[in-house]
């Protein structure tokens, strides 16, 4: 018998340590197929975290860990890997400062990750320059990107995302 995943969030782990998992891909291709934008919204413990991890590993091309999964077995999916940029905030503290720092340190990280050049500047800015960059290295062509409602709650910068890089890696201009 499977052991549950009490507490595990990393798909990768739950595959290859032998963890029941209850195969939710179908409902994934179906996001990711037939999807544009999705507002994720659950109380806490319920997948969220295992949801976005699944999404990671689909998104890096990682086939092999989905063996036997309706993904792999029953999609056209074509596993091309794509960038994937994470953030956990909770890893850098939640005053402005500090935030903004740790912001800008992590996507410094990802620009150096993934061999861009981005401004050390605001990270409104930084963060731009990053998708659009990375886009441009992967595709050949630049990105359409609308980010949209940027506003600040408790003085804390915050996104509001509409169709947010929806054209990188398509054939779209």
């Amino acid at each position: 018998m499977k052991k549950l995943p009490i507490g595990l969030q990393n798909f990768k782990e739950i595959i290859e340590y032998g963890y029941l998992y209850v195969d939710k891909t179908r409902q994934i291709y179906d996001l990711v197929d037939k999807g544009k934008l999705y507002f994720l919204s659950r109380p806490r413990r319920f997948g969220k975290s295992l949801m976005l991890s699944t999404l990671r590993y689909i998104f890096e091309g990682e086939k092999d860990l989905f063996e036997g999964l309706y993904i792999a077995e029953q999609t056209d999916y074509d596993w091309k890997k794509h960038p994937v940029l994470e953030f956990n905030f909770a890893i850098v503290s939640k005053e402005t400062a500090s935030l903004e720092r740790g912001i800008s340190y992590i996507l410094q990280d990802y620009a150096q990750q993934y061999g861009v050049e981005i401004p050390d500047s605001d990270i409104r800015l930084q963060f731009n320059f990053l998708v659009k960059r990375i886009a441009e290295k992967q595709t050949g062509r630049g990105i359409i990107q609308d980010v949209g409602g940027l506003f600040s709650y408790n003085n804390l910068p915050h996104y509001d995302f509409f169709e947010f890089g929806c054209t990188i890696g398509s054939d779209q201009a």
